[in-house]
């Protein structure tokens, strides 16, 4: 296998998987992924998790925004993070009532702030017909 392309499948890896990379000491860092990252448009639902860590090392508290273009993401789009820094909701894509949920994919963008900093990761999700695109 050829470098550029071995790069490439690490990276695709990385995007896929919702990582946001090493955190620069004294950064917040927060990281989001989703089971399963194929999903079909009639609402079958994703589990998002946010992991927040803040600048210390400690757990992260507060809440995490959530935006996508196409979709719902449960709870109006606003988790609040538990005692150990994790959050979850659901995702769910609904094509006979969002004609967003016509693309392929979605991205999904988690923001936290955390006093005066902010972070922010991003997981991709695919979006599949119900009967196979037929």
């Amino acid at each position: 296998m050829r470098a550029t392309s071995l790069f490439t499948l690490v990276v695709l890896g990385a995007l896929a998987s919702g990582c946001s990379g090493a955190r620069p000491p004294g950064e917040p860092l927060l990281n989001i992924g989703a089971t399963p990252l194929f999903i079909t448009t009639d609402g079958q639902a994703a589990t998002l998790t946010m992991t927040a860590t803040a600048p210390d090392g400690s757990p992260g508290s507060g809440t995490v925004s959530l935006d996508a273009i196409a979709g719902q993401i449960a709870g109006g789009g606003t988790v609040t993070l538990g005692g150990d820094g994790v959050a979850l909701t659901k995702y769910q894509c609904y094509l006979a009532s969002d004609p967003g949920c016509a693309a392929r994919s979605v991205r999904i963008i988690a923001t936290w702030t955390t006093g005066a900093q902010h972070a922010q990761a991003t997981v991709n999700l695919t979006l599949v017909s119900p009967d196979g695109g037929r």
